[in-house]
């Protein structure tokens, strides 16, 4: 199996303007009947990968891997330099997938996505007929700071009461994320320029149009399921807020694995543990055509 990484020239529809998506490919030596897909989290980049891919191509030979810097990400955003307009619509993320995974002539996909990439994977489950299944790692969860603990969780409750909220995130986030800067907790291999904080904002303000409790109810005919994954020690998305999750999917193949001692940059740091997940939640080798095997599977670990 062989690496290859390319740039693909697509059209966004809004706004009308080309940019160049940065991805790896890597095919399998023989038929390949599925193709994982893996989306990074929102400050990280498939560069920021090599150990996750690497151990992908390891265990799943029957697997082609794929993995794309969407907008606003990685080399894809350095390529694109500066953001123009209020946000990054989900509609150009999903049609990234789709222009990428149908010019290298994809049939099937199963998605692996981290945080922002998990919500985004969510979303276009519902909308791209290829997709399979899921693999849902410390995933995207609306109004999830709803969910902390104490005092902090019920004063995030009463803002998301705030008809106004999302128009008032535009003004707040930057300050969030350059705070976060200040502080080391965005990703640090990334020097971070007044762009690329400018794009963290606008992905985020991007998400925030999505309702995960309702893309959830929708997926509901993905023949390889839907499987969360969830370090007990993350401080960004709380399981308590996964586990809501879970209970809105409204597929009846789908797994919930919470494992302690890890964190929120689970493909960074935690990337074998991910891996060993995979590895139970997801068949070696699949025929798709045999969906009644695959039905019926539900578990909490």
């Amino acid at each position: 199996m062989k690496e290859m990484t390319k740039q693909k020239s697509i059209w966004l529809i809004n706004p009308d303007k080309k940019i160049q998506v940065n991805y790896l490919w890597s095919p399998s030596l023989g038929p390949s009947e599925c193709t994982l897909l893996v989306l990074p989290g929102l400050d990280e980049s498939i560069g920021d990968y090599h150990g996750f891919i690497t151990r992908l191509i390891e265990l799943f030979p029957h697997y082609s891997i794929l993995a794309i810097d969407l907008r606003g990400q990685g080399a894809t955003l350095d390529a694109e330099i500066k953001i123009s307009g209020y946000n990054v619509p989900m509609k150009n993320q999903i049609t990234i997938i789709k222009e990428i995974t149908n010019s290298l002539q994809i049939k099937s996909l199963f998605v692996v996505g981290l945080s922002y990439g998990a919500g985004v994977a969510l979303c276009a489950a519902n909308q791209l007929e290829n997709i399979a299944g899921l693999a849902l790692i410390a995933p995207y969860v609306s109004k999830f700071k709803n969910f902390k603990r104490g005092l902090i969780g019920m004063w995030y409750t009463l803002i998301n009461l705030n008809p106004f909220n999302k128009t008032m995130a535009n003004y707040f986030l930057p300050l969030y994320f350059h705070m976060a800067r200040d502080k080391g907790l965005l990703n640090p291999k990334v020097t971070w320029s007044r762009n690329k904080l400018e794009a963290l904002t606008k992905l985020s303000t991007g998400i925030l149009d999505i309702s995960t409790d309702k893309e959830s109810k929708l997926a509901h005919t993905l023949c390889l399921g839907v499987h969360l994954f969830i370090g007990e020690e993350d401080q960004v998305v709380s399981v308590s807020a996964v586990q809501q999750l879970f209970n809105e999917l409204s597929c009846e193949n789908k797994s919930m694995t919470i494992v302690p001692n890890l964190d929120h940059r689970l493909l960074v740091n935690n990337y074998n543990s991910c891996c060993e997940w995979m590895a139970k939640v997801l068949p070696n080798k699949v025929d798709l055509d045999l969906k009644s095997d695959l039905d019926g599977i539900s578990k909490v670990v």
